[in-house]
Parts: structure tokens; sequence; C-alpha cells
């Protein structure tokens, strides 16, 4: 009985932590280097998808209030099909109601039949621009059928850009500066928060922007 009651005392603790909120204090300067190795340092840690469509999410969020392209970023959860959220994919862009632009994040090398999916989507959607964000790059033996699905896709009025996560990272932040990159960290802890994700990752946010 003891046992029991130390267990149930255990799993309640590790409830209220669970939705305990975490402060991220984000640094008053953000040198590049430094935040893109430690950023990459974080995503590269398992966690089904999360940590890079955080990171994702937060960065399009940024980068389409700096550019006036997007008012609003919404993130699916990594734990949802698309079809039961009815979303189009991972990351969906607005400019008031209008879906501007869909990022699908991917944790494994892209193939053709992810990018046929994903253009399916966006059209059933009519969206015009989609964006994959890949941290294990494009699979091999799919690389010409994926060049040339690009292509098609263009000529029929669609927009498929795939870049590496990490470069596009480093892009983004000598565009938005030291004040819009102060702007993404802060950003990423806001969606960790409205995405009540497990403890760990928020944590481990937390401590990444103590160390900056």
């Amino acid at each position: 009985m003891n046992a029991q009651l130390f267990q149930l005392a255990l799993w309640e603790c590790r409830k209220l932590l669970d939705v305990a909120t975490v402060a991220y204090p984000a640094p008053r300067r953000v040198h590049l280097e430094s935040a893109v190795t430690a950023i990459l340092g974080y995503i590269s840690v398992p966690s089904g998808g999360e940590r890079p469509e955080l990171v994702a999410a937060a960065l399009l969020s940024v980068l389409g209030r700096w550019s006036g392209r997007f008012d609003r970023v919404e993130r699916s959860s990594t734990s949802a099909s698309d079809a039961s959220t009815g979303g189009a994919g991972d990351v969906e862009c607005f400019n008031g109601a209008e879906l501007r632009l869909v990022a699908e994040v991917k944790d494994q090398p892209l193939t053709a039949a992810m990018v046929d999916h994903t253009a399916a989507k966006v059209r059933a959607k009519a969206v015009g621009e989609a964006l994959f964000l890949l941290t294990e790059g494009v699979r091999d033996e799919d690389d010409d059928a994926i060049t040339a699905k690009v292509l098609k896709e263009f000529q029929s009025g669609q927009n498929l850009y795939i870049q590496d996560l990490s470069t596009f990272l480093a892009a983004a932040f000598v565009l938005l500066g030291e004040e819009g990159r102060r702007s993404f960290l802060e950003a990423v802890g806001e969606y960790l928060e409205a995405g009540h994700c497990e403890r760990i990752h928020r944590q481990a946010w937390a401590d990444l922007l103590a160390k900056l």
C-alpha cells in the first residue's frame, strides 16, 4: 500500500510539473553563430518532430511579422494527423483569413511520396506556396523525382520550396538582425507554452536560453 501511495504521489508531482509554466529569459544580446549552434543542438534531440516544428513555427512567425506577409502562424499537434485537425500541414501561415504558406517540417529524409501528399493537400486548400524544412535532407533515390515534381507543380501554379532547416535558420537570423533573433527566442517559448508541450522540451529551451 505504501508503495502504491508513493507511486501515486510521484505521478501527481509529475502532472503538476507538466502544467507549471516555465520562465524563458531571453538574453539581451544574441550572437548569430552561438544561437544557431545551440538551436541545432536543441532540435537534434529526438522529440517525435516536436522541437523542429516549434523552431520552424517561431521562425516563420517572426519572419512573417518582419516582412508583413503573415500576421498569424499556427502549428498542428505532432500527435494528430492533418486530416484530423483539418490543417494543410505542420505549420500554417495566415494573413487575416488568407492561408498564404504551408510548411512541412521533416525530421526524416524527404521522399517523393511526401512531396506528392503535401502538394495534393495545399492544392485542395487553394494555397500557392508550400515550404519543406528538412533536418535530414532528401532521400538520395528520390532526388530526381522531387526535382521534377517541384518543376511540374510550378508550371501548374504552385510553388514548392525545399530548404535545409539549419541553413534557413542561419540566413533568417542574418536578415532579422539581433532584435529579430531575440524575438525568435521569445516566440519559441510562447509556442512551447501555447502547445502545452512536454516539460522536458520546455525546460531544455529555458536551459538553452540561460547559456546563450
